[in-house]
């Protein structure tokens, strides 16, 4: 990649790059709800609400891949299968910035919530987006030089 476009890539906005809007379901939902879900939105996450409309958790595909092995999928709920570490980014961040944070926490995903100092962990905030790797593989691809 050329020094150009990366500085391109580094002086863009999550909100230029994120998935817009936000597959979303509540705590109490079956994993055939979540499955349908993912599907409905080829999605590589699905956040998990409470009663609030904040974010309790996120399923990721490796968590349905978890949950197939479970004896009890029949009956998980969204809230058994979740990861309930929520890494989050603001739309005003830098993508660079959240790039890193994905990184340095292993995960493919962010959920794009409002709010100053978004991008720390455990806050109940409301979900307006996902920020991927895929978002940003396909923005990389979009700008840079052929």
């Amino acid at each position: 990649m050329s020094s150009t476009t990366e500085n391109k890539t580094q002086e863009k906005l999550v909100r230029d790059v994120m998935q817009h809007g936000v597959p979303t379901v509540s705590e109490e939902a079956s994993l055939a709800d979540v499955l349908k879900v993912f599907t409905l939105n080829n999605t590589a996450a699905v956040v998990v609400v409470d009663e609030f409309d904040e974010s309790s958790g996120i399923v990721t595909q490796s968590d349905v891949l978890k949950a197939y092995t479970r004896d009890n999928r029949e009956t998980a709920t969204a809230e058994d299968i979740m990861t309930d570490k929520v890494f989050t980014a603001s739309p005003v961040e830098k993508v660079s910035d959240a790039v890193r944070l994905m990184l340095e926490k292993d995960v493919e995903q962010l959920v794009v919530v409002h709010g100053h100092g978004a991008a720390k962990i455990g806050q109940a905030l409301r979900p307006v987006a996902l920020f991927t790797a895929a978002n940003v593989i396909s923005y990389m691809a979009e700008t840079t030089e052929q």
